[in-house]
């Protein structure tokens, strides 16, 4: 029972993840063959539902690769967990490590086991 529990959040955080992705891209869509407001409004559950169905396929059979962090997810430093969080700018995923925008010390990379992402932004998605 315990493997459908943790199946069944992973699916839901990574649906919340690419979210914002498949709206933007249905509307995109839309508007790209011209739909009036009235195919809009009826195609529009159908077109974001096959949007997400093949970003579920991409991901299950790994052509498509989910990652720890993206760039634009808000990181707090493991060692400094006090100060602000930082933004992460750029990623290189071959050197697992992030750019981010520091107050203090401007632009630097980190490894990912440095940083933790900040988990007050997280409740606000």
């Amino acid at each position: 029972m315990a493997t459908r529990r943790r199946g069944k959040s992973e699916n839901r955080l990574r649906a919340k993840r690419f979210e914002a992705e498949i709206v933007k891209t249905s509307d995109l869509l839309l508007e790209a063959i011209n739909a009036t407001e009235e195919q809009k409004k009826n195609g529009y559950q159908a077109v974001k539902q096959q949007i997400g169905r093949m970003v579920k396929r991409l991901l299950d059979n790994k052509l498509l690769r989910e990652q720890d962090f993206y760039v634009g997810d808000w990181v707090m430093p493991v060692l400094d967990r006090h100060s602000e969080p930082c933004e992460v700018i750029d990623i290189n995923y071959a050197l697992r490590t992030a750019r981010i925008k520091d107050p203090v010390e401007g632009e630097i990379w980190v490894r990912f086991q440095d940083i933790v992402k900040d988990e007050d932004s997280l409740r606000l998605v």
